[in-house]
């Protein structure tokens, strides 16, 4: 796809840049302005390896642990943000605990629902009784 084709579009709203478009006359579903104002496309770096781990081509530079936060942001996972992050988010380090999961297919798919209607994805997917006691403790 050439340059010129690609256009990206958002609302002028500066507190709604959740949405965007490939269409100028889209209504943004949050606020429920016109997505007329342009946006600037950026080009990804070409990759050299096409998937090899020993280059640095591509997004991954060296080997790099990343972090995925509830949201789906993903981190590069260092030690001192990790330190960091866990001082902020969790209250008592005793209640942490180590949770492998496994990613199929129906994985996949309960991911992409929930990303789409959460902003804690992994929570709502991966600990979905942890959610339930949470919100029968509110009560």
């Amino acid at each position: 796809m050439s340059r010129q084709s690609r256009r990206a579009y958002s609302t002028k709203n500066e507190n709604c840049n959740s949405y965007v478009s490939a269409n100028s006359n889209a209504v943004c579903p949050s606020c429920g302005l016109c997505m007329n104002q342009k946006l600037n496309f950026v080009e990804s770096p070409e990759a050299n390896n096409h998937g090899s781990s020993s280059s640095e081509g591509g997004y991954v530079k060296g080997v790099v642990t990343y972090m995925v936060m509830d949201d789906l942001e993903v981190r590069p996972m260092f030690t001192i943000s990790g330190i960091t992050l866990l001082n902020k988010l969790v209250k008592e380090i005793g209640a942490l605990e180590e949770k492998v999961v496994h990613l199929g297919m129906d994985e996949g798919v309960k991911l992409l629902k929930a990303s789409l209607l959460s902003n804690n994805v992994l929570t709502d997917v991966f600990l979905p009784k942890l959610k339930k006691k949470a919100a029968a403790s509110r009560r």
